[in-house]
């Protein structure tokens, strides 16, 4: 991939039970946890303050709009594509009824926007179940509602400078994004916080208009009454674990540990581990991501990648392998629903440096091996044959990726050659531009937004068997999936995959956390949020929700091309195509992302 592991594009184009949270307030909006969750799991490490982690940016505030809100607490069903500063009216009027449409075993999504001059305490969120006319009951349970945290970025909503630029790293905003499931909690004054809603429609319910009497409460009396419909349709959508699309968020598991203050690979560590990757799953993952060397991506995250697998260097001079922490972390992952495609990275790291534990003086020996050195040729001959049998004993081979990221051509070159002289049977991912020299060599191709194959380049890859997918990273700065990113650009993926023939989307990471990302987002390298789709203690975000909302999309409009097919229905296909021409690269960097997503959604019905 461009950028972590090579240059980083240097390339640069040249309200359920639960915690208690106090008043959220200062220029982060984050406080300590208290209460339904083990301090364990809520312990924050030291925090390395970013250079202006205490700027206060409090400056948006406009007290002659607030001076004309009535006192107590006022909320209204807002648009999710929109964001609502915290110190900010919104200016959204005043609609208390909002209707969503389902498939069957899907999950929809609305939001509501809260916000009070006066202050308000003990904020909390009560609904009903979703009745129908027929008497038909969707429970209660199945709606949740998540207040959402504001966390520091270093860009303003909808910047499209999110490109590695290292003067855009010391300047600060403040976003919404991390989705907080608490009983209860206050808002201070002149402030404003939205509340995002998900229903879970069951896989067996019944097709019909479904109503939900909704209320937001508050100390001293004060109630929002609102109603949730839902028209749920006779279409099903399959499980998270049987959709097509191709999810590969990268996984970062020692940044967990490390935040949680725990040991890594200790049980404390994976019972965090377990709903952290059910996450994942349900939305689609496939990928389990392991580590064959340590740091691989140049050190340049807040907590390094470590090796899964240990190189020891005996005296006599051959070698042993301790498969162990490779093994605990794919079964893990297993278990928590992640099984199609297990990625080890990487033959090419940082530098090509690697490092190995010599068993005479007991020290970790770094070493440089180019690819095409003979140390290198030795040593991947001997561990890919030890990895392929270790792999070929666990009924793990055939799913199995090595991954190579993008270096310079003579590189990947000698490294693909290693992999296949061990085997012709090893499958290889790689993630960077597009390279037709490359293509038949590689099972899994996964190209930067802007660098696609040809339609014909495509289809021949497809006729193959061979999947390609697409990534964005910190590049290009629009579509993207900061914090700061319009939401509706994480739905325009799927949409963007669906039209350009892809099998899917790439992301690095999906957990590799800053130092204190509940309060501050941003990076010293980075755009804000770039290295994390989600937050610790198993708190999902705007971004992913929207993301995975986009895959739903896929999953739809993939569904709804065959069933036209089957039934010749032409019109349907061409209406379909005509919408999917619209989600591409050059357009989305000219025009809103949320256009043609809402327009596109018309169409999918049965």
């Amino acid at each position: 991939m461009q950028g972590k592991g090579s240059s980083r594009r240097g390339f640069l184009k040249g309200l359920g039970a639960g915690v208690t949270v106090g008043t959220l307030a200062g220029p982060s909006d984050a406080i300590a946890m208290q209460g339904g969750e083990p301090a364990s799991a809520l312990a924050l490490p030291q925090v390395h303050h970013h250079p202006q982690a205490e700027l206060d940016i409090a400056g948006s505030r406009d007290s002659e709009k607030w001076k004309a809100v009535p006192d107590g607490i006022h909320g209204s069903f807002a648009s999710k594509d929109e964001t609502y500063p915290r110190d900010e009216v919104p200016d959204i009027g005043r609609s208390i009824e909002r209707k969503l449409v389902a498939w069957r075993g899907e999950r929809v999504t609305a939001l509501i926007v809260l916000h009070t001059r006066t202050g308000a305490e003990q904020v909390r969120f009560e609904a009903g179940p979703l009745k129908s006319s027929k008497g038909v009951e969707i429970p209660a349970d199945k709606i949740t509602a998540r207040f959402v945290r504001y966390v520091l970025t270093n860009l303003p909503f909808d910047s499209s400078e999110g490109n590695c630029d290292p003067e855009d790293m010391t300047k600060a905003s403040l976003m919404p994004d991390v989705l907080e499931t608490v009983d209860r909690f206050d808002m201070s004054a002149e402030s404003t916080r939205p509340v995002w809603i998900s229903i879970d429609v069951p896989v067996d319910a019944s097709a019909g208009l479904y109503r939900s009497e909704i209320k937001i409460l508050a100390a001293g009396g004060h109630r929002l009454d609102f109603t949730l419909e839902v028209e749920v349709q006779a279409e099903t959508l399959p499980a998270p674990k049987d959709w097509e699309f191709q999810l590969d968020l990268w996984q970062n598991p020692w940044a967990v540990a490390f935040y949680h203050g725990v040991e890594p690979w200790s049980s404390a560590h994976v019972e965090i581990l377990k709903p952290h990757l059910r996450m994942l799953a349900e939305a689609g993952q496939k990928f389990i991501t392991t580590y064959l060397v340590h740091s691989p991506w140049k050190d340049d995250t807040y907590v390094a990648d470590s090796t899964m697998v240990e190189w020891i260097l005996n005296p006599d001079g051959s070698w042993t392998f301790d498969y162990t922490i490779f093994d605990r972390y794919i079964k893990l992952a297993m278990e928590c629903g992640i099984t199609q495609a297990i990625t080890c990275y990487t033959p090419l790291p940082w530098k090509h440096r690697v490092r190995y534990l010599d068993a005479k003086s007991v020290d970790y020996i770094w070493k440089e091996w180019a690819p095409t050195s003979p140390e290198f040729q030795a040593f991947w001959a001997v561990f890919l044959k030890d990895l392929r049998h270790h792999l070929v004993q666990r009924g793990w081979f055939e799913r199995t990726y090595i991954g190579i990221n993008e270096n310079p051509m003579e590189d990947t070159r000698a490294a693909i050659q290693a992999v296949k002289r061990d085997s012709s049977d090893w499958k290889l991912t790689y993630a960077g531009n597009w390279h037709p020299e490359l293509s038949d060599s590689l099972d899994d191709y996964c190209v930067i937004i802007d660098q696609p194959p040809s339609p014909e380049q495509l289809s021949a890859r497809k006729a193959a068997g061979k999947t390609t997918t697409f990534y964005v990273c910190c590049y290009p700065g629009k579509p993207n999936n900061y914090p700061f990113s319009p939401s509706a650009e994480g739905v325009w993926m799927g949409w963007h995959a669906a039209n350009m023939g892809y099998d899917g989307f790439l992301r690095w990471a999906y957990d590799s956390w800053t130092a204190d990302p509940l309060r501050d987002t941003r990076h010293v390298f980075w755009p804000a949020g770039d290295c994390f789709m989600v937050y610790p203690g198993c708190r999902s975000s705007i971004r992913f929700e929207r993301l995975r909302e986009g895959i739903v999309d896929f999953e739809k409009i993939r569904i709804l091309k065959k069933q036209a097919v089957a039934r010749g229905d032409e019109e349907k296909i061409a209406a379909l195509d005509r919408i999917l021409g619209r989600f591409t690269y050059a357009e989305v960097n000219n025009a809103s992302a949320a256009k043609p997503v809402n327009a596109g959604k018309t169409l999918l019905t049965p």
